[in-house]
């Protein structure tokens, strides 16, 4: 869903000074209110996102501690656990609505920009703008206030993410020791991809929103910055298939399955099935050697 939003939403955005302008670079016949409402729904759902990670944290590391939360769990306790991220997603969104809808002065305050930048007359795009001061440099609370709850809403749950890594790394270094050779290569391999997906969100999670949520934030004294944030959206797409993938990559009981189905697609054969073939003529072959 948060891919397919995407498309039809284009999300960019561009950082002019202390001012952060989110727009959409749809140029279909959909009314304004639509294209809005797409990019309030792309915003909500990354905000989702980043918290379903750190709930998949939070039940690994209660999981590593045999909490009895995870072992007996009824329909009602697992229906909290998926339902909750859809909070701070939803919070985020309306947050973004309520708190960023452009006005007479944060119109005027990006409009040189978007047009030199991309030859786009503002008052044609779908926009919130967060422009944190005026002329004079008095606080604009409500673009503030977004700002700080939305960057607030990423980097405490990105704090959960690290807190729990951490914390079961050294659960882990403990608890290896309870178990079988076999079983600690196992786990060695876990905790391995555990590292890789703890930098899956770092990298294309929560560093893409940094100069997007906090370059408005920082006091320039008059120097002039402006940059196009956008393309760092991107950069977030690439986060599901790289999570999925180190995982498959890393654990090798993961591996051998793909191997097997991969190689079974492409030549009727599993590789289970091979090995047992060239078992058998590895076999007929030390008999025959046995018998001259």
């Amino acid at each position: 869903m948060f891919s397919g939003i995407e498309i039809f939403a284009k999300p960019f955005a561009h950082n002019h000074n202390n001012s952060m302008t989110y727009f959409s670079l749809n140029t279909d016949d959909f009314p304004e209110w639509v294209k809005q409402l797409l990019l309030v729904l792309w915003a909500g759902f990354y905000s989702l996102i980043v918290a379903a990670v750190a709930i998949q944290f939070i039940f690994r590391y209660l999981c590593l501690l045999g909490a009895e939360v995870t072992k007996h769990s009824n329909w009602f306790q697992n229906i909290l656990w998926v339902s909750y991220p859809i909070l701070p997603g939803t919070v985020y969104a309306v947050l973004l609505y309520v708190l960023s809808m452009p006005d007479e002065y944060s119109d005027a305050y990006v409009k040189d920009a978007i047009f030199n930048n991309y030859d786009l007359v503002l008052d044609n795009l779908p926009r919130f703008i967060m422009a944190t001061y005026t002329a004079d440099g008095s606080v604009r609370w409500k673009n503030l206030s977004y700002l700080g709850s939305a960057g607030g809403i990423v980097f405490v749950h990105y704090a959960i993410i690290i807190i729990c890594g951490i914390k079961m790394h050294f659960k882990m270094k403990q608890g290896l020791q309870m178990f079988s050779v076999a079983n600690q290569k196992l786990q060695k391999q876990f905790f391995k991809a555990l590292i890789f997906q703890s930098l899956g969100p770092t990298i294309f999670i929560f560093l893409p929103a940094i100069p997007v949520l906090l370059g408005p934030l920082i006091p320039l004294n008059g120097v002039e910055v402006s940059y196009q944030s956008g393309w760092l959206f991107s950069v977030i797409g690439a986060y599901p298939p790289f999570d999925s993938i180190s995982f498959m990559i890393i654990v090798v009981e993961y591996m051998k399955v793909i191997k097997s189905r991969y190689f079974k697609v492409f030549t009727g054969k599993s590789v289970s099935s091979v090995n047992t073939v060239s078992d058998q003529s590895r076999q007929k072959g030390n008999r025959m050697y046995a018998n001259c």
